[in-house]
Order: structure tokens, then C-alpha cells, then sequence
């Protein structure tokens, strides 16, 4: 059944000194400025719904009734002075009404939200009409942020410093303040502190006792080494050491050198291996030519002779022709003068004896004999390859006798360190061998000194008896500090026993004078005071946390419930009538999604007018949710004035549309555009369509 305004009647209202309407299902109210329209829309609000202070109105309320029927059997009036509103009669069958159920049925001064929110309609608004959580929200308010942000680990309650959580930390840290206080009275008050301090004091003051024989044993076989190690070190003469060091150095560097020498003597020896043949070779060689040699006759250079001075003579008297030809004379008998002498060399040459040596010259040589000028130039040559090679053979002979005096000597020295013979390939290894024991000797005596200083034993003091205990000096200066801190808590330990009582009585708030057990029976009922508050605190904080957790798994079923009231026909089947094209609608974390058949969109981002139509169909939407599909009325307070002409077209078919689906409609403007519109577009709904015009006074 539809619950529709049947009659409207009000009088003193504003501008308006009395009005009355009878309703029907398609109804405009049409007043210009300052006629009382805004008047009127608020005087229904105030009459018919819970929360007018939502809306912000105005003080003139004005007196009247509003018939509403639907309701129930009987037509219900309302007027603002009723307590009993509209949404009192739906408490039986709605899950709970949201407190602005009147920002779904009535739209004033072209308001296109639902509430004020940034970003238009979010999650904020649907849970208002599609779920309980402002329940959740209301009890989870009751529940500090503290105790919410609070974690249980381990039986420990962990949160933020601050509120519940700091109190339940005071509580606690007295609690274990007064059992660590519990504890030291357990300890001072029976003495075994003390006492066991005491058995600790003496077993250390026995055990430093032994640690000083170990000491001063140790000290002894320190000293005892240092004596063997001097000894061992004196068998080896260092200065003897080094002597036959520096001897090994120069045999060795001799031996080096006589190496050079004795290379050198054998390329000089090998240089002057034909020394001896050409020596012999340049004899010979010249006693056949001796002996072969002849003195041609001297005609051919006499007639030479005269030529040329009869060339010069003609030179002279400048007759120039047969000085010419007595030059070509003179050089001709020069000529033969020469061919004889080569002729007479060629004839030496073929001689027996010296083309042998020709050939043994060249097989030793690989060259030509070609005269004694050859011959002399190679035997001066091997000469000085000759005498190198003899100067250096003596030099090595003398030097192998001293080098042969050098070895004895180091091998003796050797022998006297070492007490047996050593080869001389071993020589370098076993001086390196003496010098590191030495070494190692000096070393070793260095560090027992070192030791044996650090003891700081006198002789006199000295333990020879090994007492069964090894010196440590860290366990013996552990040991002693050891003995240090046991005495200072023996001490501390004492004055406790004498300030112990007066922390006690501090708590107790008793006066010193106060016997230990009645101090000790005061402190124990304080203690259960801190116990039962911290139990208390801890109980609270845990069993709210507990209901808050419940509540967030309260809030996702809620989730759900929203996603799935929006999926419902109440919602998809106003909005695929009103826009004509979307058909979805869902929340993605706090944004409203509207979805086609191809895209989606966020609300926020659509155009004024496509918002309009959305908003109207989610108004439908929820109030039908809640009210169980039942048809309603919308007071449009001119809801259109800021669309343009073509969608107010649009917009008024929509209009037209709800109506025919039983939907009352409410509309109230001062545009005549809309006026003439709500004429046309009402006159099929014949006398459903109803229309008023006010005037500022009278109907």
C-alpha cells in the first residue's frame, strides 16, 4: 500500500496567512518569490519527519496539519507539534530508520546530495540506508582509540602510552616494584644473602692463596729457563759467527769472480788458437818472397822518365802537340814498367810452398791471402787475445791457492761452531741455522725476562714446589676483583638489613618504630590492593578490545550487506528507469561506482544532470529498501531550476514515470518554464494531477 500526503492545511506561515490543499498523485505548487513556497516546504518537514534541525530551517514554524494516509487504516495528521513522525510508524517493520530518513524523500532548493560528504555519495551515506553500522559506529565510539589500537601478545597488553593502557602500565610496574621489594625482604630478612657471600668470600680469599704459590712457582721456572737459555746461547760465539759469515760472503764473491776470469781466459785462449800457426805462417811467407823477389830492369821507367820531361819541356816552349805526345809516351812506358812487376808477383804466388799456406790460411781465416800486410794486421791481433788469455791463467793459478787457504779457514771455523765438519755446499744453511737459533735464543730470553718482570717475585720469594695450580694473572686479577665486589656487597648487603624496613614503612606509610612482621603483614595487604586495581584494568581493557574486534567483523558482514543492497531490484531497477542507461551500481572503498553497459563511472565525476538522476533513483531506492517496496511521496523543492531546458524535459519524464508507478510527487517551484511543463505533462494524470498557485495570502 502507498503512503501518500492527502490534504496539506497551514495558516500564519510566513507570507502565507492560510492555505490548504487536497494532494493527488502528480501535484505542483507554483509561487514566485517571497510568496511563502520555502515556507510551506519546511512546515512539511517539521510535521512529518524525526531530525528537521538536519536541514538547517528557519524559526517561523506557523500552525497547520499534514493528512498522510497509508499509514494505517485511518488517514494519520501531522503537524510540528506531534512528537509522533513518519518514521515512528515504520519502527515495527524497518531494521532502523537512519536519523535524515528526510534527505530521502525531500529534495529543497535543487539539492542533489545526501549528505555532506566530499566526493558526493560515498560509503559514508549508503551505510545510513543499506546497513547497521552506525550502530557499530556509536558502540565503537564507547571504545577509546587507545584500547582499539591495543595488541594481546603473549598475556601482555601492548598499545600506545596513554589513557587506559597508561594506567594499566603504572599498575603493573607498582605490581612488580612491590614483588621485587617482596623478594629482597625474602633474601635480606632470612640473612642467607649474606651468609652465602660469606662461604664465597672464603673460598676465593683460599683460592688467591693458592693462585700466590702458583705465582711465585711460575717465577721460579721462568727464572730457571733464563738460566738454560743464557747457557745454550753461550755455546754460539757471535763475534766468531760473524767472522766466518763475512769469510763464507768473500769466498763466495771470489768464487764469482775467478768464475768471470776463467770465462773471459777461455774466450781469449779461444781468439788466439792460430796464434802460434801464423806466427810461423808470416815466416815462411816471407822467406819465399825473399827468396823469389827480382829487380826488374829499369829501361821502361828510364824511357818514362824522358817523356815526361820532354812533356814538361814542350810545355814550357808551348808546343803544345808534342808536348801531348810525350805524355801519352811517358804513360805508356809506365805501363810496361808495372805489367812487369805484376807478372813477376803472379810467378811468386804459383810457387809450391806458399799456396799451401795460401790454403791453410784461408781454411783457418775464411778469407784470401793476400800479402804480409794481411799476416801482420792477424798476428797483432792474436797477439793481444794471447797475452790476455796468459795473463789471466797466472792470475787464476795464484788466486785458486788463496781461494783453497779461504775455504780451510772457514771450515775450521765451522767445525769449532758446529763440532763437526761441514761441506761447503752446506756453509750458507748452517750459518743461516746458528743465526736464527741465536736469534730465537735472544728471543725466547727476551720474553721470559718480559714475563718474570710482570711476576714481580723477588728471588728470595721464589717456590720450587709445583703447588698443583696454574697461574692465570687474568684468573688472579678476576679472582681479586671478585673479592672486591664480594666484600662491597657484604657491605651493601649489612645496610640493606638497616634500610630495608624503612622502604617498607615508606610503603606502609608506618612509622619506623614499627615491628618487621606487622611492617611485612601491612605491605602484603597493600599489594593485594595494587593486584585486584591492575586486574581490574587489565579485565576492562581486555574485554573491550574484545568487543571491538567482534565489531570489525560486524563491519565486514556489513560490507557485504551493503554490496548486496546495492545489487538489489530496490536499487538497479529505479536507476535503469530514471537514467535510461545505467544499470550497476557498487562501492570501491569509499567511492560510488554507476556502471552501462560498457564503462564505469565514478558518481563524482558525472555531469550535474546525470548526478540529479542517480540521486533520485538511490532516494527511490533506499526508501523502498527500507520501507519493504512500499510506494512513496518525493517533496521536490525545486529540484530542477538549474538544468537546462532539454534535461529538465528528461527530468520531468522521469517524474512523470514514478508517478505512474504510484509515487507521489510533490513539486514546488516559481519558474514558469516548469510551470508550463508540469501543465502539459500533467494533464493525462486528469484529476491526479493537481496544482496550486500562491499568492502570499489567502488560498
Amino acid at each position: 500500500m502507498s503512503v501518500q500526503i492527502q490534504e496539506i492545511r497551514v495558516k500564519n506561515l510566513g507570507p502565507i496567512d492560510q492555505f490548504s490543499m487536497k494532494l493527488g498523485i502528480f501535484n505542483l505548487i507554483y509561487g514566485r518569490n517571497e510568496k511563502g513556497k520555502t515556507f510551506l516546504v519546511e512546515f512539511l518537514i517539521r510535521s512529518l519527519f524525526r531530525n528537521p534541525r538536519l536541514w538547517k530551517l528557519r524559526s517561523e514554524q506557523g500552525t497547520g496539519k499534514v493528512h498522510v494516509g497509508g499509514l494505517e487504516e485511518t488517514v494519520i495528521e501531522f503537524s510540528p507539534l506531534k512528537d509522533r513522525k513518519l518514521e515512528d510508524y515504520w519502527e515495527g517493520s524497518a531494521t532502523g530508520l537512519p536519523p535524515d530518513f528526510s534527505k530521502l524523500l525531500t529534495v529543497k532548493g535543487a539539492e542533489v546530495d545526501l549528505a555532506r560528504v566530499d566526493g558526493g555519495v560515498g560509503k559514508a551515506v549508503v551505510k545510513h540506508y543499506l546497513s547497521s553500522q552506525d550502530l557499530i559506529d556509536q558502540i565503537e565510539s564507547r571504545i577509546s582509540p587507545t584500547i582499539q589500537e591495543t595488541e594481546i601478545k603473549d598475556g601482555n597488553l601492548i598499545g600506545a602510552k596513554r589513557g587506559e593502557i597508561k594506567r594499566y602500565d603504572e599498575l603493573k610496574n607498582g605490581l612488580e616494584n612491590v614483588d621485587r621489594l617482596f623478594g629482597q625482604i625474602d633474601q635480606a630478612y632470612s640473612g642467607s644473602v649474606i651468609k652465602m657471600l660469606g662461604d664465597e668470600k672464603i673460598e676465593l680469599e683460599e683460592k688467591l692463596k693458592q693462585m700466590n704459590r702458583a705465582k711465585r712457582y711460575l717465577a721460579y721456572r721462568t727464572a730457571e729457563g733464563i738460566k738454560h737459555l743464557e747457557k745454550e746461547k753461550a755455546c754460539i760465539n757471535p763475534e766468531k759467527l760473524k767472522e766466518v759469515g763475512e769469510a763464507v760472503g768473500f769466498y763466495q764473491k771470489k768464487q764469482r769472480e775467478m768464475d768471470q776470469k776463467r770465462r773471459e781466459q777461455k774466450e781469449s785462449e779461444k781468439e788466439a788458437q792460430h796464434f802460434d800457426w801464423l806466427k810461423k805462417a808470416k815466416e815462411v811467407y816471407h822467406e819465399q818472397l825473399v827468396q823469389s823477389s827480382f829487380k826488374p830492369r829499369p829501361l821502361f821507367l828510364i824511357l818514362g822518365l824522358v817523356m815526361a820531361g820532354l812533356s814538361l819541356a814542350g810545355l814550357y816552349f808551348k808546343i803544345i802537340l808534342g808536348s801531348a805526345i810525350a805524355i801519352v809516351c811517358a804513360v805508356f812506358f809506365g805501363f810496361l814498367y808495372l805489367k812487369k812487376i805484376q807478372t813477376r808477383a803472379g810467378q811468386i804466388l804459383k810457387n809450391e810452398e806458399l799456396r799451401k799456406l795460401s790454403e791453410e790460411f784461408r781454411n783457418r781465416f775464411g778469407q784470401e791471402l793476400t800479402g804480409i800486410p794481411l799476416i801482420e794486421a792477424l798476428c797483432d791481433e792474436l797477439s793481444t787475445h794471447h797475452h790476455r788469455s796468459e795473463v789471466l791463467k797466472e792470475q787464476l793459478d795464484r788466486e785458486d791457492r788463496e781461494l783453497g787457504n779461504l775455504q780451510q779457514t772457514v771450515e775450521d771455523h765451522l767445525y769449532h761452531l758446529v763440532g763437526e765438519k761441514v761441506t761447503k755446499e752446506s756453509w750458507g744453511k748452517t750459518i743461516r741455522k746458528l743465526e736464527i737459533n741465536m736469534a730465537e735464543l735472544e728471543s725466547k730470553i727476551r720474553d721470559r725476562e718480559k714475563i718474570l718482570a710482570g711476576l714481580k717475585v723477588a728471588a728470595s720469594d721464589y717456590v720450587s714446589e709445583d703447588p698443583g695450580m696454574k697461574y692465570s694473572e687474568k684468573d688472579d686479577l678476576e679472582c681479586k676483583e671478585a673479592l672486591n665486589q664480594i666484600e662491597l656487597r657484604i657491605g651493601e648487603e649489612t645496610g640493606k638489613l638497616n634500610n630495608l624496613k624503612q622502604r617498607i614503612c615508606d610503603q606502609t606509610e608506618d612509622p619506623i618504630s614499627t615491628d618487621w612482621e606487622t611492617a611485612i603483614q601491612h605491605f602484603r595487604d597493600k599489594r593485594k590492593d595494587l593486584t585486584m586495581a591492575y586486574k581490574q584494568i587489565a579485565a576492562e581493557i581486555i574485554g573491550k578490545k574484545a568487543v571491538f574486534d567482534v565489531l570489525q567483523d560486524l563491519r565486514k558482514d556489513e560490507d557485504t550487506k551493503i554490496d548486496d543492497g546495492l545489487k538489489s531490484d530496490c536499487i538497479t531497477l529505479p536507476l535503469k528507469q530514471i537514467t535510461r542507461r545505467y544499470n550497476g551500481l557498487r562501492l570501491e572503498k569509499d567511492q560510488l561506482i554507476v556502471s552501462d553497459d560498457y564503462n564505469d563511472f565514478p558518481i563524482s565525476e558525472l555531469s550535474t544532470g546525470a548526478q540529479e538522476q542517480v540521486l533520485l533513483a538511490l532516494r527511490i531506492g533506499f526508501a523502498s529498501k527500507l520501507l519493504g517496496k512500499e510506494s512513496l511521496f518525493l517533496i521536490l523543492d525545486d529540484a530542477f531550476q538549474y538544468s537546462d531546458w532539454e534535461r529538465r524535459e528528461w527530468l520531468m519524464d522521469v517524474i512523470v514515470d514514478l508517478a505512474k508507478s504510484g509515487w507521489q510527487i510533490l513539486y514546488f517551484t516559481m519558474d514558469d518554464h516548469i510551470k508550463t511543463l508540469f501543465e502539459s505533462k500533467g494533464k493525462p494524470f486528469g484529476k491526479g494531477f493537481r496544482m496550486c498557485e500562491l499568492k502570499g495570502s489567502g488560498k
